[in-house]
């Protein structure tokens, strides 16, 4: 809505993600928080698990849904982690939408993964698409 589109960042986040947070504001529900949001479409059928036998890396598969809207088969997949109750920068995995599939390493050393935050930005950066949460515990 107009309205959110006019808002400051924070408060754009506050507003998205009240619903992740408890009554007062010390738990997190993880699959109810939203780091990412925007114009362009997630991908049909975006999954993501790690890969038997290798605990370090998830596959992540989708359908290429390039001709609809703003997506293009070069938007990059990005992926956020979350560990320990922080959260990493966004991670470009260099994985593009006409793929259709990616094997992605997680980090290394940063303590025990929650899970990731899977979204899509265009190739310029200017246009991002909303988040999904996959937990991985």
């Amino acid at each position: 809505d107009l309205a959110a589109e006019q808002m400051k960042g924070v408060n754009l986040f506050i507003k998205t993600n009240l619903p992740a947070f408890s009554p007062d504001g010390t738990q997190i529900d993880l699959e109810w928080l939203h780091l990412s949001a925007g114009k362009l479409p997630l991908p049909h059928k975006l999954k993501a698990e790690r890969v038997a036998g290798d605990p370090e890396k998830v596959e992540v598969t989708w359908e290429d849904n390039s001709d609809i809207g703003l997506s293009r088969t070069l938007d990059e997949l990005v992926m956020m982690v979350a560990y320990d109750g922080k959260f990493t920068n966004p991670i470009p995995t260099g994985a593009i939408r006409k793929q259709e599939r990616a094997v992605i390493q997680l980090p290394a050393g940063i303590g025990t993964i929650q899970g990731i935050y899977l979204f899509f930005a265009s190739t310029a950066r200017k246009l991002y698409s909303p988040d999904l949460w996959f937990g991985l515990e």
